[in-house]
């Protein structure tokens, strides 16, 4: 039987706190962001509940070779304080930074980014 697809109803709410506690990451506050939609899989019963949320990603950062290695630290500092500002006007409540290597990740984790341990994985839509 092929499944359907729906945002999730508010009585459903329940079932599907129940259904993420417990889960590696599970972060309940989650649940209270602004942008967060939840999708629901069913046929005659749900199958799958999955909350997405709108984020801000930064891309990477460009460096300017002759710029030391504190000015580049305060250069990340400034950006990451203006996207953190433009994301939560916008309703975001966490931004993600993808480290191409392990100075700018140590140098991430001193502005308030955290490690996470699972893989990060990317679509293209066209």
């Amino acid at each position: 039987m092929e499944q359907k697809l729906r945002f999730a109803q508010k009585e459903e709410a329940k079932q599907i706190v129940e259904w993420l506690e417990g889960k590696p990451g599970y972060d309940a506050a989650v649940l209270d962001y602004p942008t967060l939609k939840i999708l629901c899989s069913y046929n005659d019963v749900p199958k799958a509940y999955v909350p997405f949320q709108t984020v801000a990603m930064m891309e990477s950062t460009a460096n300017n070779p002759e710029a030391t290695e504190g000015e580049v630290a305060q250069a990340f500092r400034d950006c990451v304080k203006a996207i953190g500002l433009l994301a939560s006007a916008a309703g975001m409540r966490e931004l993600y930074f993808l480290a191409t290597d392990e100075a700018t990740a140590q140098m991430a984790e001193k502005r308030g980014f955290e490690r996470m341990p699972w893989p990060a994985l990317r679509m293209k839509l066209k």
